[in-house]
């Protein structure tokens, strides 16, 4: 019984520690609607409101980011960007996803910082998966994604690459912002059209949310590939 509550514990422990978001720094706070919570690399003409702390780590990337998006629209926040932690020596350290902090802004031109017909494929976090671009066959490991910058004229093919799998195409156009898209695996799902039974799909490809895509490609690792 004793080991039973003691392993019990441990478990829960680890679930509380993995899901670890802490506010070490709140500067100010901002009353706005924005629902918009967006990476940016340049803060000019942004307001800096504070910090949030993530220790631990899980695959529940999801619930992991909902946490994170609570306490910063908390304090209004609108953008987000990794502060770097830096070694003894004062060099940068390489980001750990088990310990990493993000700096919170307000910043009014939002809509100015999206780059434009750019598309973000996003790998899964579980697992390393197969999908093809235009024909050619690319590996993508688990937590890693592939940027690609849409050429005008040209209409690239995403497949997962299975029977039952999803094909999407891209391509550029006029005032076209970027786009996440996030690459399942096999799995099962209830029919949509409310019959009893379920559907096989040996891959899905979703389109994300872009606050929650740009945070995925922080805690992921891009792939260096050209199209």
């Amino acid at each position: 019984m004793k080991r039973t509550l003691l392993i019990s514990f441990v478990l829960i422990a680890q679930i509380v520690c993995a899901q670890n978001v802490l506010v070490p720094r709140m500067e100010k706070i901002v009353g706005n609607n924005d629902k918009r919570l967006y990476k940016i690399a340049d803060t000019i003409n942004a307001q800096y409101l504070g910090e949030l702390e993530i220790g631990g780590f899980t695959n529940d990337d999801a619930l992991m980011f909902a946490n994170i998006y609570q306490k910063a629209k908390k304090m209004g926040a609108n953008a987000f960007q990794l502060r770097a932690i830096e070694d003894i020596d004062g060099t940068p350290k390489p980001f750990d996803p088990n310990h990493y902090f993000l700096s919170l802004y307000y910043k009014e031109d939002l809509d100015s910082i999206d780059e434009g017909n750019v598309a973000y494929l996003v790998g899964s976090p579980k697992k390393d998966l197969k999908i093809a671009i235009d024909q050619r066959k690319i590996n993508l490991p688990a937590r890693t994604f592939i940027k690609i910058p849409l050429k005008s004229g040209r209409i690239y093919s995403v497949s997962t690459r299975k029977l039952l799998g999803s094909t999407i195409r891209l391509s550029a156009s006029q005032y076209q912002k970027s786009n996440y898209f996030q690459i399942s695996g096999f799995g099962m799902r209830t029919d949509p059209s409310g019959r009893p039974g379920l559907n096989l799909k040996s891959g899905d490809i979703l389109l994300l949310e872009k606050s929650y895509g740009m945070f995925l490609s922080i805690i992921y690792k891009q792939l260096d590939l050209e199209f």
